[in-house]
């Protein structure tokens, strides 16, 4: 409808697999015990690299304001283009049992690192909800978003331009 001839349009897929199905509510509570939580922790995850865009450090910081229950996990490893970010090394320290704030989201913040397909699906299945607090950095998609909705649980999203058409 733009004028565009189709010949001269190339989509890549972008994200999970098609044949990837949303995980099921009854594969919730083996995968928490495979992943080392309770089954009655409330996991809020966020998938993809660990950047301060995506907000990490808001979500890192609002744990103070939920029940203990509540455990975050930063889905993937520090994104290679920001090794030495701010954000991610507060996020570490935090998480640490360094930490001169008697480590302060220790137990409750992870960061996993890369992880091999199966461990993604655990905590695809593990999370009971999802989120992407980005900030607004003129994205035009974000693949981790694209995990996040494959996943089946409820998403809260930023209100921002790459995510207001596919959320």
């Amino acid at each position: 409808h733009a004028g565009i001839l189709p010949s001269q349009v190339l989509v890549i897929p972008l994200g999970t697999p098609l044949a990837v199905e949303p995980p099921k509510i009854e594969e919730r509570a083996a995968a928490k015990k495979i992943l080392g939580y309770s089954e009655d922790d409330v996991i809020v995850g966020i998938f993809g690299f660990a950047a301060g865009y995506k907000g990490i450090d808001v979500l890192s910081d609002s744990l103070c304001y939920l029940p203990e229950r509540f455990k975050v996990a930063i889905i993937g490893g520090r994104h290679p283009g920001n090794v030495n970010e701010r954000a991610i090394e507060k996020i570490i320290h935090d998480a640490s049992e360094n930490s001169n704030e008697a480590g302060k989201n220790v137990g409750r913040l992870r960061l996993t690192g890369y992880l091999e397909i199966s461990e993604i699906r655990a905590y695809r299945s593990a999370c009971d909800i999802v989120v992407a607090p980005y900030r607004e950095v003129n994205l035009s998609s974000s693949a981790a978003v694209t995990w996040a909705l494959s996943s089946g649980r409820p998403l809260v999203a930023s209100n921002i331009a790459a995510f207001r058409e596919i959320c």
